[in-house]
C-alpha cells in the first residue's frame, strides 16, 4: 500500500490530479505588493560554527564494528529526483544533495552544496556559491569500489551550476511530467515552460561560472532556502543526453552499489564525498533496502531482517500492544495536518463569528487523535504547528481550546426549530472518522443537528467549492512539501485553496497585510510575528478554520540503532550502529 503524502488532501482529485500537489500561485497583483514589503535584503544563512551538524555526525558515539543498515523499501517507485517524493525521498537525498541542509535540532537550513548565498534588495534575485570540487561517481562493479567518473581525456568530472541548472529544468520539462514541477513555478518562466507556453531558454536560472547559480524569481519568496533542500533542486549530469544512463552517477554521501526495483537497493558510502565542517560524514558503511511491494515489514523487524520500519497507522493499532516490540517504537512529528474549515461563512448559523467559535471549543481534539493515529498524533490548536521553521508555540494566546460548557453558552441559536449543520467530507475512513467524531462533539455540546455529507474523491472538491448557497463546514488536510511554515500559508495565498477566500465571502485585509509581510520578512523573528498575527485573525477572531489533528511518523528501530526523525524525512547519513 502506497501513503500519499505532499498533496492537498482537499483539492487533490480534481485539479492537477497527476502533479500531486497544490495549486501554484500565479497572481501578479500579490507579488508587486509583496515587493513594496520587501525593502532589504534577506540575511542568508551563515555556514555553521562548530557544534553544528558535522559534529552532530561526527560525536563520540560508541560505535559498532559493522555499519550495515537493512531498512524496508516496500514505499519505493522511483529512483529520479524529478518524480520522487515521500519514502523516495530518503534515498534520493543520499544520492544526490540539494543546495541546502536542515538541522533537525535548530530547525535552520544549513549549506549543503550550496556553501551560502544572497538575495537581491528585491527579493527576486537569489545567487548560490556552490562548494568547489565535488566529484561525480559511481559504483564500478569491476573493482567493486566507488570510482570518481572521468570525461573522454581522463579529468574527472566534476558538479557544477550547469549541473544544477539542468536538473532544475529537467524538473520542468513538460516531458517529464514531474509531479513536484509546481515547487518550481515562482522562478520566472518556469510555470510557462512545464505547461508547453514557454521554452527552457525562459526559465530565470543562469549560470555565470561553474560555481555560480543565479535563480529568479516572479515574486519574493523568503523560505527558497528550504525549497533548496530538495531533490528538486539537485544536480543532473548536463553532459548526459538520455536519462536512463544519467540515473548511475550520483555525487552525495552514498551511491548505488547494486539495484533491482522490484526486489532490492543497496547504498554504499561515497569515499570522495567532501570532508568540510558544515557536511554531516556518513557513519553507515552500506544501507539495503528490501523492495518487495508485498513484503511483510514488521514480521522481517521482528527477526532482525529489517533494522527500521515506517509503521502505517492501521499497522500500528494492532501491534502497540506486541510484547516484543512496543519497547522500540519511536514517535515524532509526521508532515500532514487536518483542519475543519467552514464555507459560506457570511450565511446563516455561521455567519456569526462567535457561532463558530462556539464549533471550535466543541469539539475535542484529543479524542480526534486517538481516532485517527492512536494518540501518536498531536492534537492542533494552532494553523502552523510549532516544530517546523518559521512558527513558535504560542500557547494558549492562540487557537480555541475544547471547552464544551464554555461552547454551548457562545453558540447563538437562530432557528426555532433547531439549528442544522452541514459536514462536508470526502468518504475515505480517515476523513469519515473525524466527521463522525466532530458530529458527536456538536450534538452532544451545542445540541444541533449535523449532517454528513461524504463524497469520492473525485465529487469532494466540486461539493464544497461549488457550494455557493449553504453555510456548511469541510475536513480539509495538507501535507507539507518542505519544512518551513510558508508552506502552509502559502494556501491562503492561493485563493482557490478556500472557498470562501476564492468567491469573496471572506476577507481580512490585516490578514493579507500579515501574510504578504511574512512571505518576504528579512529577519525570521519578524516572520513569525506576522504569522502570530495571521493566526490570531483567522482563528481567535474570525474563526475561519480550525485546526484539529497533526499526524505521527511512528517508525520500530533496532534498539542498537542510534536514529533521529526530523518532520520530514530521516537523514540517514546521521544513523550509526552503536555497540
Amino acid at each position: 500500500m502506497r501513503r500519499i503524502k505532499r498533496i492537498t488532501l482537499f483539492l487533490v482529485a480534481a485539479i492537477f490530479l497527476n502533479l500531486a500537489g497544490c495549486l501554484p500561485m500565479n497572481e501578479e497583483q500579490i507579488a508587486k505588493q509583496a515587493q513594496k514589503h520587501y525593502a532589504q535584503v534577506i540575511q542568508p544563512t551563515k555556514v555553521p560554527k562548530e557544534g553544528t551538524l558535522k559534529d552532530k555526525a561526527g560525536a563520540k558515539r560508541n560505535l559498532a564494528d559493522e555499519q550495515i543498515l537493512h531498512l524496508s523499501g516496500r514505499d519505493f517507485f522511483y529512483i529520479d529526483p524529478a518524480t520522487a517524493y515521500d519514502f523516495e525521498w530518503i534515498m534520493i537525498n543520499q544520492l544526490f544533495i540539494g543546495l541546502t541542509r536542515q538541522d533537525p535540532e535548530t530547525q535552520e537550513f544549513l549549506p549543503a552544496m550550496a556553501t551560502s548565498w544572497e538575495v537581491s534588495s528585491d527579493g527576486l534575485t537569489w545567487t548560490f556559491t556552490l562548494r568547489e570540487g565535488v566529484p561525480w561517481v559511481a559504483y564500478d562493479g569491476a573493482t567493486g569500489q566507488v570510482s570518481e567518473v572521468k570525461d573522454d581525456q581522463g579529468n574527472t568530472r566534476i558538479v557544477t551550476a550547469a549541473d544544477f541548472k539542468a536538473g532544475m529544468l529537467r524538473v520542468l520539462d513538460p516531458a517529464t511530467y514531474s509531479g513536484n514541477a509546481f515547487l518550481l513555478f515562482n522562478i520566472v518562466g518556469a510555470q510557462n515552460y512545464f505547461t508547453y507556453n514557454g521554452s527552457a531558454a525562459g526559465v530565470g536560472i543562469q549560470t555565470p561560472s561553474d560555481t555560480e547559480l543565479v535563480i529568479q524569481l516572479s515574486q519574493p519568496e523568503s523560505d527558497l532556502d528550504a525549497l533548496a533542500e530538495l531533490a528538486i533542486f539537485s544536480a543532473y549530469p548536463s553532459w548526459v543526453d538520455y536519462a536512463p544512463n544519467a540515473l548511475q552517477y550520483f555525487y552525495g554521501p552514498y551511491a548505488i552499489k547494486e539495484y533491482n526495483s522490484s526486489e532490492k537497493m543497496v547504498l554504499v558510502r561515497n569515499p570522495f564525498w567532501p570532508d568540510a565542517k558544515e557536511l554531516l560524514q556518513p557513519v553507515l558503511e552500506e544501507i539495503n533496502f528490501n523492495l518487495q511491494t508485498d513484503q511483510d515489514a514488521i514480521t522481517a523487524f521482528k527477526r532482525g531482517e529489517i533494522d527500521a520500519v515506517n509503521v502505517y497507522a492501521e499497522e500500528y493499532a494492532s501491534i502497540k500492544d506486541d510484547p516484543d516490540l512496543k519497547d522500540k517504537f519511536q514517535v515524532s512529528p509526521g508532515s500532514c495536518g487536518y483542519y475543519l474549515v467552514f464555507v459560506n461563512s457570511d450565511t446563516a448559523p455561521l455567519n456569526d463569528p462567535q457561532n463558530r467559535q462556539a464549533i471550535a471549543a466543541a469539539i475535542d481534539k484529543e479524542k480526534i487523535n486517538q481516532a485517527l493515529f492512536n494518540g501518536t498524533g498531536y492534537a492542533l490548536n494552532q494553523y502552523a504547528p510549532p516544530f517546523i521553521r518559521g512558527t513558535e508555540d504560542f500557547d494558549e494566546k492562540i487557537g480555541i481550546s475544547y471547552e464544551p460548557e464554555n461552547a454551548k453558552n457562545r453558540f447563538v441559536d437562530q432557528s426555532p426549530t433547531g439549528t442544522a449543520l452541514t459536514l462536508i467530507t470526502a468518504d475515505s475512513s480517515n476523513y469519515l472518522a473525524m466527521a463522525e467524531s466532530i458530529k458527536e462533539d456538536l450534538e452532544k455540546n451545542l445540541d444541533v443537528t449535523v449532517t454528513i455529507d461524504s463524497y469520492s474523491w473525485s465529487d469532494y472538491m466540486s461539493s464544497v467549492r461549488y457550494n455557493y448557497y449553504t453555510g456548511a463546514m469541510y475536513l480539509m488536510g495538507y501535507c507539507l512539501d518542505f519544512g518551513d511554515a510558508q508552506n502552509l500559508w502559502d494556501r491562503w495565498l492561493d485563493t482557490d485553496f478556500f472557498p470562501d477566500v476564492a468567491n469573496m465571502r471572506w476577507s481580512n485585509a490585516d490578514f493579507s497585510d500579515a501574510l504578504l509581510k511574512a512571505k518576504a520578512a528579512v529577519n525570521l523573528n519578524e516572520r513569525v510575528q506576522h504569522y502570530q498575527q495571521a493566526e490570531e485573525i483567522i482563528l481567535n477572531q474570525d474563526t475561519v478554520i480550525v485546526p484539529l489533528v497533526w499526524s505521527s511518523q511512528i517508525w520500530l528501530v533496532n534498539p542498537k540503532l542510534d536514529a533521529s526523525f526530523p518532520v520530514l524525512y530521516p537523514q540517514l547519513e546521521n544513523w550509526a550502529f552503536l555497540k
